[in-house]
């Protein structure tokens, strides 16, 4: 069952890539921009999978929904270990 929030995050989702892909040379000045862009689009892609499970192979794609979450977080986590690398050293 798709619920309306599910939807609304992935337009919403959708129009933060859209930002993204038309501010590109910006965001590019963001230090390791890409990884901070790959943990983004592996958000959205766990967005697309949480609707797309309502349709079919709800099993399936609810377990590449939640890889997707996890892999976003490792990305970001990654970003913020570079951007801020003083912080480990406590």
């Amino acid at each position: 069952m798709i619920q309306e929030n599910e939807i609304s995050t992935m337009l919403i989702g959708l129009g933060i890539v859209i930002y993204i892909l038309l501010n590109f040379g910006r965001i590019s000045r963001i230090p390791f921009s890409k990884l901070l862009q790959t943990s983004f689009l592996f958000l959205w892609a766990g967005y697309i999978l949480t609707v797309a499970e309502g349709f079919f192979l709800s099993g399936f794609l609810n377990l590449l929904e939640h890889a997707c979450y996890a892999s976003s977080s490792v990305f970001a986590a990654l970003w913020c270990c570079r951007v801020f690398p003083g912080i480990r050293k406590t």
